[in-house]
């Protein structure tokens, strides 16, 4: 049966051929929704990128690829050859640019709208998509379309993707604005009827790999004073009072780097640069959509996730505000913040220095060292600020609290390392989609690693299913998670694994228990070395 399903799935979707990469015709509901948003994407540019920035207009030259949750792949505009496996969507263009999709690993479910999720930018944008449910209770926007009701920020889940793209096609703009950014040309590659056969696309990794910065007591209590001398600038009335908060966050950056290795405010420079800016240009578009009354270019039919862009206020109050609290209170977080602090900055030197951007990139300087050259500080002024910290900021108060977040995390860790025994290791990674877990009760996280002192509640992928007892388990990174039994014998297996068949090294229908936690998935593959157990995911749904 599955393999009947799977013909008639390649029959409707490959209608006909023509030329090296072949052709396909209608496409599906999601996809064509998809496409609407790349096409309003590029509608808010050729309005306004070039009051986000100066110089940006090379926003038509990045190609754009997404991967659906059910595996098929799309590219608007390839900068190549069209890849192995890619056909062409026939009378379909976005902005002139031809549409390919590739089915070849595509899995038999349903998408139902809104899709949403993130990726990478440049010159080529990676997107992958997830199932992005509604709210329970709320149905799709006509009314608020409409201007029938007052608008509900749950309802702009396409406007939010839109505005994602923009921030990627920021990060194009800046491949090319930044000196030595730019890709090395590579030669054409042959014709699609010359190349080899071309591997599956691989994975999309849907979050960036968090470098190791340490985090001591300093840098979490400088980095809260950071944030919440940013925010009293960017509130400020009077721009003086924003250039004397702005000095604020400049002092107490500086004395956090005194306990930071080089390579580290390397890092935090780089990444408040590249991030930084980028979210600071879908924020600022955001705000010029909002203060244009801008409500979009109209072609958003079947889209029940689109309310015409009234939702901006929502959404600036989420990725400034709201953000700048969140993270720049994060004890553990390294990364995140660095996104809020940079569109900060450039929103405030906008204010104070408004020519700040002008050659900006070519430069190759920091946005720390644009406001410490707007704001020529002396050394008896940074000592005078310094001094003054503690009154405005209770950085003894701020302290105290990270302290005791350091102290829980240092003990989750020595949870984590103290344990011995036979490792299970659930590996995610071949489904090519990311997940969320459902602590049992107590978490830490640390960037993409969480430590779960009492389990997890539940995760849930497709037709994946984990659930553990009370027992410690660790996600040590963004594809696996892994849990240590302690009292694992020698010669006893430990688990059972039931398959409802087998096909080859392939278990389908799989229920794997252990004593500590039990699995659900519609095909696995197990392979044990010495202590070590994993087990492989092949797939999130039965195919």
């Amino acid at each position: 049966m599955r393999t009947l399903r799977a013909a008639v799935v390649a029959m409707v979707a490959v209608v006909s051929t023509a030329g090296g990469a072949g052709a396909q015709t209608k496409l599906e509901p999601c996809l064509e929704i998809e496409l609407q948003r790349l096409e309003e994407t590029y509608a808010v540019l050729e309005r306004f990128a070039k009051d986000i920035w100066p110089g940006w207009t090379n926003y038509l030259d990045p190609e754009f690829r997404v991967q659906f949750p059910n595996l098929v792949f799309l590219i608007v505009g390839p900068r190549a050859a069209v890849p192995d496996g890619y056909l062409l969507a026939e009378g379909r263009t976005i902005h002139g640019k031809p549409v390919y999709l590739n089915r070849k690993e595509e899995l038999p479910i349903a998408l139902q709208p809104p899709l949403g999720g993130g990726g990478g930018g440049g010159l080529t944008i990676r997107i992958r998509l997830q199932q992005f449910p509604l709210r329970p209770g709320v149905t799709p926007p006509e009314n608020a379309v409409k201007g029938d009701k007052p608008f509900e920020p749950r309802y702009d889940v396409s406007e939010q993707q839109i505005l994602a793209y923009v921030h990627e096609f920021f990060h194009g703009f800046q491949a090319v604005a930044i000196p030595g950014r730019a890709p090395t040309p590579q030669p054409r590659a042959p014709r699609a009827a010359e190349q080899p056969p071309a591997p599956p696309p691989t994975p999309m990794r849907s979050a960036p790999r968090e470098p190791h910065i340490v985090v001591t007591l300093d840098y979490s209590t400088y980095s809260n004073v950071e944030a919440l001398a940013l925010k009293e600038a960017y509130v400020s009335a009077a721009a003086a009072q924003a250039r004397e908060r702005l000095a604020d966050y400049l002092v107490a950056r500086h004395l956090k780097q005194q306990t930071m290795a080089p390579r580290e405010i390397a890092f935090e420079n780089e990444t408040q640069l590249t991030e930084g800016t980028a979210l600071y240009s879908d924020t600022r578009m955001a705000s010029l959509i909002l203060a244009a009354g801008y409500g979009g270019n109209g072609r958003h039919e079947g889209d029940p996730a689109f309310s015409s862009w009234r939702g901006m206020q929502s959404y600036l109050d989420e990725k400034l505000a709201a953000q700048i609290r969140y993270s720049g209170g994060s004890t553990l977080d390294t990364l995140s913040k660095y996104y809020v602090f940079g569109a900060h900055l450039c929103f405030i030197l906008d204010r104070i220095s408004p020519a700040w951007k002008t050659a900006f990139f070519q430069s190759q300087k920091s946005l720390d060292t644009v406001v410490g050259e707007t704001l020529k500080l002396t050394e008896a002024d940074e000592r005078r600020i310094a001094a003054g910290l503690e009154a405005r900021y209770s950085v003894s108060d701020v302290r105290a609290k990270h302290k005791r977040v350091l102290d829980e995390r240092d003990a989750a860790i020595a949870l984590i390392a103290g344990r011995q025994g036979r490792r299970y290791i659930v590996d995610f990674e071949r489904t090519r989609e990311s997940f969320d877990i459902l602590p049992r009760g107590k978490s830490v996280r640390l960037g993409v690693e969480q430590i779960f002192w009492n389990g997890i509640g539940r995760l849930t992928l497709g037709n994946i299913s984990l659930t553990s007892v009370d027992t410690p388990m660790h996600r040590p990174g963004l594809w696996t998670v892994e849990w240590v039994d302690t009292n694992a014998a020698d010669g006893v297996k430990g688990y059972e694994l039931t398959c409802r068949e087998r096909a080859g090294t392939e278990c389908r229908g799989a229920e794997f228990k252990t004593a500590g936690f039990t699995l659900k998935a519609p095909a696995v593959e197990l392979a044990e070395t010495g202590n070590e157990v994993r087990v492989t995911i092949l797939s999130k749904v039965a195919r």
